[in-house]
């Protein structure tokens, strides 16, 4: 691949600045079990909790993810923190903006599920936004994943 890649993605006509979105995963709204018994728990407009591998759930996100944005991501990321050993996947590839109010939502995520002995990993390909944690001093505090593993793509049965 010889352009970088910005991370930025066409969003809908009706898209509202500062609103963060679901990414469509057929059908807007709806869980997809990929691999596992984790909960799925419908993220209206921040995002789907897909079940993956075990008891890993997938939160896809995409657009902005901001002082607008936080405050209903924050809820649901509570929400999904809220049990014990909580194993969370947020993918933040589809993400064209995040601030500092963005950070501190993912660092709360991250704290919330550590406090439960549970994880968190961050699945991020943009370089703006590695760059943005490494100066942030941030590279190192989370587990960042380039991708999703094809091992947790519907059809797979490889362990990770």
């Amino acid at each position: 691949m010889s352009e970088e890649h910005t991370g930025a993605v066409p969003l809908p006509a009706d898209h509202t600045p500062g609103e963060a979105t679901a990414t469509p995963l057929h059908g807007a709204g709806t869980a997809i079990p990929l691999h596992g018994a984790g909960t799925a728990i419908p993220l209206h407009g921040a995002g789907i909790a897909i079940p993956l591998h075990g008891a890993a759930t997938l939160v896809p996100l995409h657009g902005e993810i901001d002082l607008l944005t936080v405050p209903a991501l924050s809820q649901r990321l509570d929400a999904l923190t809220a049990h014990p050993r909580p194993d969370l996947v947020l993918d933040l590839r589809p993400v064209v903006f995040i601030d500092c109010a963005g950070l501190g939502v993912l660092c709360r995520t991250r704290n919330r599920a550590l406090a439960r002995r549970g994880r968190l990993r961050l699945v991020a390909d943009s370089p703006a936004f590695l760059r943005t944690l490494r100066t942030a001093g941030l590279r190192n505090v989370f587990e960042v994943l380039p991708g999703l593993p094809r091992t947790w793509l519907p059809g797979t049965h490889e362990s990770f």
